[in-house]
């Protein structure tokens, strides 16, 4: 249809500093398929069941209605979490016990993930305060909540899960991949962070535990802003690419195989893909996955990958782009005046400076 191929050639949502260019139509993204309050929804569920040292030990795939008790927060839930006692808090008390549980899960997942050698990190994120009028009148940073890993871990361990469906079948998928480094570029890294006095693991493979580590390391120091940007020079960027069962798909930041994308269908082209496949294999089984391992249809999978892959880093550029902007704005009225800064990086495209 022509909205799908218009979803396919956005291949994702853009979330700009103001508003959101969606992948599909806000009747869908924002409306039909959306979580609301006491209201049925569709959905594609993963029911998964772990064990008390939090390994997968079962799990199944199917549609779904979900009817959505309440409309949460972050900072409520985390304040519940807290043993905060208000009017926000009591709204939510019913779900008091499952969180907890939740919260019990979410700490031993990530317990596993450190020990794998996975990339966690604690990234700060600023916003801007816009006045009634839409100008920017303010910019500061985003709240940091605990309760925020609760969705991060669970959407993690269904990816996985929606991934290893079609790993264990061995079919074709776009699979979230994510490279290492290229040695000779990490030698240049380590070589410019040795000059600021920030030791690099000497061993053959960085993980990604390793970089959170030097990260967190450097976070005390009066430069850590600039000294993190060269710490993710040892990064490379992460990209969709069409796997299977014998050419497995490797993801170096989570330290995971077979990883996908699922849990977002109506912000980005490659979920919608997945949960396409998968309803088309559950009811159709042989005959479909015949289908998904055709050639043609595999050649498909790549440009779209491939596209989907281009699109990302566009709406990254976007992203970055109209953040400039909006600083821009926000500064102009007070061109002239004079403000105490401090020095977060210096370029050769510039000075980076951070107003107190």
């Amino acid at each position: 249809t022509k909205l799908d191929d218009e979803a396919s050639e956005r291949g994702t949502s853009v979330y700009v500093a103001d508003q959101v260019i969606p992948m599909l139509p806000e009747e869908i993204s924002n409306h039909l398929c959306s979580l609301v309050p006491k209201r049925n929804r569709l959905a594609f569920s993963v029911y998964m069941e772990f064990n008390p040292k939090g390994g997968r030990v079962g799990y199944r795939v199917g549609k779904s209605v979900i009817c959505s008790k309440h409309r949460c927060s972050y900072r409520i839930v985390q304040e519940l979490l807290d043993g905060v006692d208000s009017a926000e808090t009591a709204e939510i008390k019913f779900i008091d016990e499952p969180l907890r549980l939740l919260t019990a899960w979410t700490r031993t997942q990530q317990g596993l993930r450190d020990r794998a050698g996975s990339l966690r990190m604690q990234s700060k994120e600023q916003k801007f305060v816009f006045n009634e009028k839409h100008d920017v009148v303010g910019i500061k940073e985003s709240a940091q909540y605990f309760s925020q890993t609760l969705i991060e871990e669970t959407a993690l361990a269904a990816n996985q899960a929606v991934g290893d469906f079609f790993r264990q079948r061995g079919l074709p998928i776009i699979y979230r991949v994510h490279p290492e480094k290229d040695p000779e570029e990490i030698e240049g890294v380590i070589a410019t962070l040795e000059r600021f006095k920030v030791t690099v693991p000497q061993k053959d493979r960085l993980t990604g535990r390793d970089i959170g580590d030097l990260i967190r390391r450097v976070r005390s120091r009066p430069n850590s802003e600039a000294l993190v940007q060269r710490i993710m020079g040892l990064v490379e960027r992460a990209d969709y690419q069409v796997k299977d069962h014998e050419d497995v798909a490797k993801h170096w930041g989570l330290a995971r195989e077979a990883y996908l994308h699922f849990t977002s269908p109506i912000r980005r082209y490659p979920d919608l893909i997945v949960h396409r496949w998968l309803y088309q294999i559950i009811t159709r089984q042989e005959e479909a996955e015949k289908e998904l391992r055709a050639g043609a249809l595999v050649d498909d999978l790549r440009l779209k990958a491939s596209h989907s892959t281009m699109q990302a880093s566009v709406a990254q550029m976007t992203e970055r782009a109209v953040f400039d902007l909006k600083v821009c704005q926000f500064v102009e009225p007070h061109i002239g005046e004079t403000h105490d800064a401090e020095v977060i990086r210096v370029s050769r495209g510039g000075v980076e400076i951070k107003l107190n």
